[in-house]
């Protein structure tokens, strides 16, 4: 199970890497910092998801095919520029240690989680801030992490977004270091 949680982290990993090459090609950003164009991925993924929450619910379905197209756009991206997927998959695979070790926020089942449980299960409701005071503060976290509901994990991998920030954050920190350093 573990491995195959490492394996669908890494895919999630690489579609948002191509929703990043896709906003990063229409703002004409010509960087090959793979922390950017991931962040941008998060950002571009955000605004999708806010968006697509109004007339869809974020379950299986729609999940797999945001997944399925980030990668077809990343897989295209690949057959035709080159950067060393090698280093992705060591500096990921040396973080999601951390992953496995870590704990949730300590407020996560009060509104993290049914927030985005609630995103990924039914679309636009209005007048659950009633029923929870944690439902009155919607985050565009929540919808990312609603974007992560996928068959067999269901909310187990919901934590991930928050590691993705980490790893793309931490992406582009080295790729600024050693760019000076050249």
């Amino acid at each position: 199970m573990l491995v195959l949680f490492f394996i669908t982290s890494f895919i999630i990993l690489l579609s948002t890497l191509g929703y990043g090459i896709i906003i990063g090609k229409f703002l004409k950003i010509q960087s090959l910092n793979l922390g950017l164009i991931g962040l941008l991925g998060l950002f571009l993924l955000s605004i999708l998801s806010s968006y697509s929450h109004i007339i869809i619910s974020h379950n299986y379905f729609h999940n797999i095919i945001i997944l399925i197209i980030g990668l077809f756009i990343i897989i295209n991206y690949l057959s035709k520029n080159y950067f060393n997927y090698k280093k992705i998959l060591f500096i990921f695979l040396l973080l999601f240690i951390a992953l496995i070790i870590s704990k949730t926020n300590e407020d996560f089942p009060y509104y993290h989680l049914p927030n985005s449980l609630q995103f990924a299960q039914q679309k636009l409701q209005f007048g659950l801030g009633n029923l929870n005071h944690g439902f009155k503060h919607i985050s565009s976290i929540f919808m990312l992490m609603s974007l992560t509901y996928l068959p067999v994990f269901d909310y187990y991998l919901f934590n991930l977004i928050n590691f993705l920030f980490l790893v793309f954050f931490i992406f582009f920190i080295l790729y600024e270091i050693f760019s000076i350093c050249n």
